[in-house]
């Protein structure tokens, strides 16, 4: 057990029990599933090089005794991008990733009030060669507004390549390093 932890640690994570990986659709399909829960998902109507889109708001209202006396409030947001490629190049990754942080950029309305907005893009890959696994791991895109009075905004990366059964992530992607593992080999429902 062990083992299969260090392996999931390092972005490689071991396979299932029974040994088998999942095809590209039947990934998609877990994603979609699993963050359907949560978020809003909408696959209709996507524009290219996406093939959904998920997105999830959260508003908390602090107040004393009364809602007129207001403390403070915060809002939270994130987008989700998906997309499916072949073989993924450095340079469709960098298209890819830059259009999805501008993408939910423009869906962000800093304000005092707001906390941040992250932006998450899984792409699912039949392979993915070494040099784009480097480019992977140095990803970085951030934004802070009025010097984060008025909140930040991240951008998580997860790439897939669903032949060999990895995941690779950016640095704020490793966050969900758990989660994506279990989508990939996790019990099916």
């Amino acid at each position: 057990m062990a083992g299969f932890l260090r392996r999931m640690r390092s972005g490689r994570p071991g396979l299932h029990n029974s040994g088998e990986l999942p095809d590209r659709e039947a990934l998609k399909e877990r994603l979609l599933k699993s963050y359907s829960v949560y978020y809003n998902v909408s696959v209709m109507g996507i524009r290219e090089p996406f093939f959904a889109e998920a997105e999830f708001h959260e508003k908390n209202d602090h107040y004393f005794l009364v809602r007129s006396a207001r403390l403070s409030e915060s809002d939270s947001n994130e987008y989700v991008y998906f997309a499916q490629t072949g073989c993924l190049g450095t340079d469709e990754l960098s298209a890819m990733c830059e259009e999805a942080f501008r993408r939910g950029l423009f869906m962000c309305r800093p304000h005092s009030g707001h906390r941040n907005t992250d932006v998450l893009l899984y792409v699912l890959a039949d392979s993915i060669p070494e040099e784009t696994v480097r480019q992977i791991g140095g990803i970085r895109m951030y934004r802070s507004y009025k010097h984060t009075f008025w909140g930040w905004s991240k951008f998580r990366l997860v790439a897939i390549d669903v032949s060999k059964g990895e995941a690779f992530y950016n640095r704020e992607g490793r966050l969900l390093e758990a989660v994506v593992c279990n989508i990939m080999y996790g019990e099916r429902s």
